[in-house]
Parts: C-alpha cells; sequence; structure tokens
C-alpha cells in the first residue's frame, strides 16, 4: 500500500497550497481489511471549494476528500450541537503523512477537545415526544396494513428502526453515527475504543434493536415491541383520544 500511496501523494506534494495531508480511516487505526478504501484527508491553505474523489492506483482505491482547513472548526463546532462528532473523530484517529506550520497537529488538539468534551444537556419537551411517538405510530399503522413478505414493508420497517435508533439517541443526549459505522458501534469493542466512542448507554435497548433488525425477525411482532419499548422508556402516547401542540413560524 505504500507504494501506492506514494504515487497518490506525488502531486498533492507539489501542490504549493496544500498544508496538510491526513491518513484517516481503518488504515490509519490498522483495522483495515483487503478491500478497504485508503482515506485520505487533504486540507488547502485560504478558501477553495471541496472536493471528494476516488481514484485506483495499483489495486488500491484511495478515497480523498480536499478541503479548506479553516472550515474544520465550524465544522466540529456545527456537528457537536447535533450530537454529532464525524468530522472531530475522523481527525483525532487520523495519521499525519504531512504538514505546514503545524497545522494538522493543531486541528487534531481540537479534535480531542470536541471527542472529550460532553454534549450539551437539552431537555426536550412532552410535546416534541409525543410527536415522535405518534411519527413512529404512523410507521407503525402503515407497517400493520402490508403484508410481512411485502418488499416494501421491509423498506418501511428499516425505516422505522433508523428513526426510532435516531429519536431514542437523541432523548439519551448519545452520539448520531453514521449508519455506516452502526455495526462497529453496537459490536466492536476495540474499535469503539480507538474511535473514543461510548458503548451505547441503554443496553436492553441495544440488544432489542439489534434484534430487531436480525435476519427473519423483520416482522409485526418487533414492530411492536419496539414502539411499545420506546413508549415505555420515553412518554405514553394514547392513541384512541391524545393530542399535542406546536408553536409555527
Amino acid at each position: 500500500m505504500e507504494k501506492a500511496l506514494d504515487k497518490f501523494l506525488k502531486n498533492w506534494y507539489n501542490n504549493k497550497d496544500v498544508v496538510g495531508i491526513l491518513l484517516t480511516g481503518s488504515h490509519a487505526i490498522e483495522m483495515n481489511h483487503k478491500s478497504s478504501d485508503v482515506d485520505i484527508r487533504i486540507f488547502l491553505a485560504g478558501d477553495s471549494k471541496t472536493t471528494k474523489g476516488l481514484i485506483e492506483i495499483d489495486g488500491f482505491k484511495f478515497s480523498y476528500l480536499v478541503r479548506s482547513h479553516n472550515i474544520i472548526e465550524s465544522r466540529f463546532r456545527k456537528e457537536f450541537s447535533m450530537n454529532n462528532r464525524f468530522e472531530a473523530t475522523t481527525i483525532s484517529m487520523g495519521r499525519i503523512i504531512f504538514e505546514k506550520d503545524g497545522i494538522v497537529s493543531e486541528l487534531q488538539k481540537l479534535a480531542n477537545y470536541y471527542q472529550k468534551s460532553d454534549f450539551i444537556i437539552r431537555k426536550i419537551d412532552d410535546e416534541t415526544l409525543k410527536s415522535n411517538i405518534y411519527l413512529l405510530y404512523n410507521y407503525k399503522s402503515y407497517l400493520e396494513t402490508l403484508d410481512e413478505d411485502s418488499t416494501y414493508f421491509i423498506y418501511t420497517y428499516m425505516s422505522f428502526m433508523k428513526i426510532s435508533l435516531t429519536f431514542y439517541s437523541h432523548f439519551l443526549n448519545f452520539e448520531i453515527v453514521s449508519d455506516l459505522k452502526l455495526e462497529k458501534l453496537f459490536t466492536n469493542d476495540l474499535f469503539r475504543d480507538k474511535c473514543n466512542w461510548s458503548k451505547f448507554p441503554d443496553e436492553e435497548f441495544a440488544l432489542l434493536w439489534q434484534n430487531c433488525i436480525s435476519i427473519g425477525k423483520t416482522n409485526k411482532y418487533h414492530l411492536s415491541k419496539m414502539f411499545d419499548f420506546l413508549q415505555k422508556k420515553i412518554i405514553k402516547f394514547n392513541t384512541k383520544n391524545d393530542a399535542f401542540s406546536w408553536k409555527e413560524q
């Protein structure tokens, strides 16, 4: 991989606007497999368009993101406000290949700060909680009209499960993790440690959620189990006689 990496980096080293290059992803933490992409972050001076690209060199797939280093701090802050540390995780776990004036090192220090900081605790009012439960109830009601063998049953069922996870994560003030990393979040202690992720705070939910998406378990019985669990843990919505209000702008 190192020879292919040198070929990829050759042109970037000659670019006077490049102030840093970072190896990220599974290769950076030595948890890659033979089909893993080589993830590279390239930081430019000044303001410039962000570029995302893919290129294959000597059988290795390089996935690269070129971005002005000036916008990274705002991305850390914006994502953190939404209970997300994706950018901070990516930068903090990276291996510096090249930098000018310590720019990448400073970005990593800032990323580590966000990684170690607790999310702002926000009280979610009952009206908002009920509106989310009502949304899930609508999904549940629709799913109950479908045959479990229907293509649209499995699609809508998985949408219901995604909303359930996001909703409950917000309720617990837990990090919102990319769909592509959920398996590692729930099942890979080593990867979670390297990413500085906490274990999901409600083990009962984590086990139930994984069971509900297991092969052969995507059915109306497990749909009801998840819906009932969330009502029990968060707030009860009376489907026969209830209401909630909100202020519109």
